[in-house]
Parts: structure tokens; C-alpha cells; sequence
């Protein structure tokens, strides 16, 4: 594992990610490791070089003295870059300090895949608007180990959103990344039942060259409706029809 500490000179940086106006990253770079993660092409395109994938993360230590007593007008997406809750935040607290720090009339919505996020529910609860999401899916334990080795549990996910819910948090559950063949819609929605305010669906990004190699050589029925136009077009109108009322669906253009 290698961790970079490094001063940055924004906190804030402006967003097209649907329901949100602005991102905050307290880390760059994620030690969960998932192996479908969109931000590795980011790191290529970006010269983020300090090696493979969920071995690194930049720590941007002076962040929350950047967001002290700022107030925007419009939502707050944690994070974009990389889990605000991943496992080096229990040591650094560096997400508690940023949300310590900065104007709790912001409305933030907080996406992350760790149930870490339970211990901030204090200082969360003094915000005037927020809401927070887990990332959840319908792999069994077998192959969530494979595809997001150092992430928790489903079933800790859940609890952490039953727990928000609980203590009043609107939330919300982000299914992600919804692949053909291997996400069973139906069963995560059923999880979710009672737990969340809402749900998004969000199809696998392609964008990760080694993950859509191991797709193929793997699942290669699903591999072959991402690839193909037309099974993903019927693909995609098979799952809005099967979620709605229930959830949205948000894809990208298939390039594989």
C-alpha cells in the first residue's frame, strides 16, 4: 500500500454526475481495490502512476481547511474519486474533520461502500440537508471478494443503511454496477425494501479495459449483450420497464 499526503489548492471541483452540483474528495485513489472502478482510466488519463489499482490513495490532508465555514448553492457529492469512508479513514478521520468543518447548511449526498460511515451519523445529523447512500449488489460472496476485495460486506452495507435510516437520514441505495447475468435487479430491490428513500441502477461503465477482459473470458454472455447494440438496447429497455415506479436507470454509451 502506498499513500500519498499531499497538499491541494481546491476543495470543491463543478460536476455533470446526475443529482449533484458539486463533488468533494478527501482521497484520490482507493484502497477497496474494486476491480470494475471507473476512476482507473481516470488515473491513466490523468497520470495518476503510483501503481495498481486499490494499492494507493492521495490523501489530501489540508482539504478541510479549504471547506471551513463554505457554503455553496447546490448539492455536495462525497466523493467521486475515491470512498470518503475506505479503509484509511479510520486512521486519518480526514472526512470527519471536512464534515466538522464545513458549513452545515450544505446539502450533501454522500455515496460510499463502507459501513465506516456510522460512526460520522453525529455530526451528519447537524446538517440541514443530507443524504447517504451505500453502493450495493447482488454478488455472492465469492465473486465480491474478487471484484471489490477490500470493501465490506453486503450485508454490513445494509445494516449501515438500516442504522441511518433509523436515526432518520433520508437514504438511498446505489445498485452498481448492474451487469447482465451476474446482478439479480429483483433480489437487490427486495434487500433494499424499506431501508431507502430511493434507488438508482447504474449499468457497468466499460470504460476499464482489463475488467471488460476479464468479463469476456469469464461471463461471456453478458460480455456479448454489453458489446452488441442491439441486446443492450433490449437489455436496457427490459430493466427500466422491470424498475419502474421503483428505481432509475443511468448507462453509458457501450464502447467495448
Amino acid at each position: 500500500m502506498r499513500v500519498i499526503i499531499r497538499e491541494t489548492k481546491r476543495a470543491f471541483g463543478r460536476t455533470r454526475i446526475p443529482n449533484a452540483k458539486y463533488v468533494l474528495n478527501p482521497y484520490i485513489g482507493c484502497l477497496h481495490g474494486c476491480k470494475y472502478c471507473y476512476v482507473q482510466s481516470l488515473a491513466k488519463r490523468f497520470g495518476w502512476r503510483y501503481g495498481e489499482w486499490g494499492s494507493w490513495v492521495i490523501v489530501r490532508k489540508n482539504i478541510y481547511r479549504l471547506v471551513k465555514r463554505k457554503s455553496l448553492n447546490g448539492w455536495i457529492l462525497v466523493s467521486s474519486l475515491g470512498d470518503a469512508y475506505q479503509p484509511i479513514e479510520r486512521k486519518f478521520k480526514l472526512t470527519r474533520c471536512v464534515f466538522d468543518a464545513i458549513d452545515h447548511n450544505n446539502r450533501l449526498r454522500i455515496l460510499t461502500k463502507s459501513d465506516l460511515i456510522v460512526r460520522d451519523l453525529d455530526v451528519l445529523g447537524k446538517f440541514k440537508s443530507v443524504e447517504i447512500g451505500l453502493t450495493v449488489n447482488s454478488f455472492d460472496e465469492r465473486l465480491r471478494r474478487k471484484l471489490e476485495p477490500e470493501a465490506v460486506s453486503m450485508e454490513r452495507r445494509l445494516n449501515a443503511l438500516r442504522t441511518a435510516k433509523d436515526k432518520g437520514f433520508r437514504t438511498f441505495g446505489f445498485v452498481s454496477p448492474v451487469i447482465p447475468y451476474l446482478t439479480d435487479v429483483e433480489a437487490v430491490l427486495s434487500e433494499l425494501k424499506g431501508l431507502v428513500d430511493y434507488m438508482i441502477l447504474e449499468v457497468l461503465n466499460p470504460c476499464v479495459e482489463d475488467f471488460v477482459k476479464w468479463l469476456k473470458e469469464s461471463y461471456p454472455e453478458s460480455w456479448n449483450v454489453l458489446r452488441d447494440r442491439w441486446k443492450f438496447e433490449s437489455f436496457i429497455r427490459d430493466l427500466k420497464d422491470s424498475v419502474k415506479g421503483l428505481a432509475s436507470v443511468y448507462y453509458h454509451p457501450q464502447q467495448l
